[in-house]
């Protein structure tokens, strides 16, 4: 946008806003606003520290949106439910407290006050002015996977929190993109392992970031007031919730980036020839789950990342199918080993795989470890093998902000009292990608590699 247009913009917004609703713009809420109006632009990532008024200005953008254009349509897309009542709660208090909202909203004219009348309308999902645009409120339906989405789509799509809506979800929301030609806002505290991580160093996006020192500066927060809570804060937090930066490493982290996934991520020579080639099946359990197939090769002591795919199912004879598909005419069964996780679902595939002479070998989590002494389990002492690979500079080609990445990122560990080392997966679920790497990287039972795996 030519900057005299954009001075003209930015002058209107803050008189709407003053005006309106009798709110002084920061800098920064300003910068916001004049990104949703901002045509030439369609998708912007914006990471804040806590108390930056995130959700307010997301509320008076939208509502200022929908005003200012008619036959708009804008959908706020948010973790949860109560999450979608903090913005709805934003604009029920806007409109209740600029007196020409009545006349733009189109509301029930029942006896009751202004006030109720605004109340009542912002307790649904949905408002609609009398100019034809309307706002909707939307739960990321995260346990079904985002279906919920499927049925909707807006001009203007702002996602509330994006750091919290898993990976898996975000197709359902960037169709709205491709088909309504939506324009994507995202905004949130920046807890890593997601696609607002990825975003936010994507090119394609316009990265912005408000941290604890840009508050201070505008006169947001009191710098004493925040040096006291650095005080009483973790370094995770401290660095996502008031630095707005995602974090480099989590505490307890078994791969850190500086120590094992930057020397992941160094390239080779694709025409290399293999010793061995390192298959990994996660097969999906339902749910958010994927069945994922990961691919090493293995050239004496060094891993290479080669290749991988994920399916949305657990249907064996089409995980096969695919299988078959992708590798069997390419790669020599002489020089391969298959892992599957048995554990649930993937024992029958493991089984068929046997059956058509495929060269398989179970994986078990659970199984006792080969150092029982250090590890609770086999899991536990493959994915700290697969930390020293990486520690030791022996693995290459890892893909940078992958699925692989972030989730490996996430992973930590705990020492219990039995003195020996649990793997503390993310969230409610495994990673289905970073298992799926370890399935591959794992020793055989039954079967020694060319390469010993050592404790960190």
């Amino acid at each position: 946008m030519e900057i005299k247009k954009e001075l003209e913009l930015r002058k209107i917004l803050r008189g709407l806003s003053k005006d309106w609703f009798d709110i002084s713009l920061h800098p920064y809420q300003e910068d916001f606003i004049y990104h949703i109006f901002n045509e030439e632009e369609r998708l912007i990532s914006i990471r804040a520290a806590t108390g930056a008024g995130k959700s307010y200005i997301t509320a008076l953008g939208a509502l200022l949106f929908a005003i200012f254009y008619n036959r708009k349509s804008v959908g706020i897309i948010a973790p949860s439910e109560d999450k979608t009542k903090i913005i709805m709660t934003h604009i029920a208090n806007l409109l209740a407290s600029c007196p020409h909202m009545e006349d733009i909203v189109r509301i029930d004219t029942r006896g009751d006050t202004k006030l109720e009348r605004l109340t009542k309308e912002v307790s649904k999902s949905k408002i609609t002015l009398k100019n034809g645009s309307y706002i909707q409120i939307l739960t990321a339906d995260i346990p079904k996977k985002g279906q919920k989405l499927m049925g909707f789509g807006f001009n203007l799509v702002i996602v509330d929190e994006s750091g919290e809506i898993p990976s898996e979800i975000y197709p359902n929301i960037f169709r709205m993109y491709v088909r309504d030609k939506a324009k994507i806002i995202e905004l949130g505290n920046p807890w890593g392992g997601n696609e607002f991580e990825k975003h936010a160093y994507d090119p394609d996006w316009i990265s912005l970031k408000v941290n604890w020192e840009t508050c201070v500066e505008q006169g947001r927060f009191n710098h004493e007031d925040v040096m006291k809570a650095k005080e009483n804060t973790t370094n995770l937090k401290w660095t996502v919730m008031y630095e707005a930066e995602f974090p480099k490493n989590i505490d307890c982290a078994i791969f850190t980036e500086e120590q094992h996934l930057s020397k992941a991520l160094r390239t080779y020579d694709k025409n290399i020839t293999f010793d061995s080639m390192l298959f990994g099946i996660d097969v999906a359990r339902g749910g958010n789950d994927y069945t994922v197939v990961t691919v090493l090769g293995q050239k004496g002591g060094n891993i290479y990342f080669v290749d991988s795919y994920e399916l949305d199912t657990n249907d064996e004879m089409k995980i096969i199918g695919k299988f078959r598909e992708r590798y069997e005419d390419k790669t020599d069964w002489k020089k391969a080993e298959i892992k599957v996780d048995c554990v649930g679902l993937g024992g029958g595939l493991h089984d068929r795989l046997k059956e058509l002479k495929f060269p398989v070998y179970e994986f078990r989590s659970g199984w006792k470890a080969n150092n029982f002494n250090e590890y609770a389990d086999y899991k536990a002492e493959t994915v700290f093998g697969l930390a020293k690979c990486m520690y030791d500079g022996r693995f290459y080609g890892l893909p940078e902000k992958s699925k692989y990445y972030l989730e490996l990122k996430k992973w930590t560990y705990d020492v219990r009292s039995d003195r020996q080392t649990h793997i503390v997966d993310p969230g409610d679920k495994s990673p289905d990608f970073a298992d799926s790497l370890a399935i591959a990287f794992a020793t055989p039972r039954g079967r020694i590699i060319a390469f010993n795996l050592k404790t960190l």
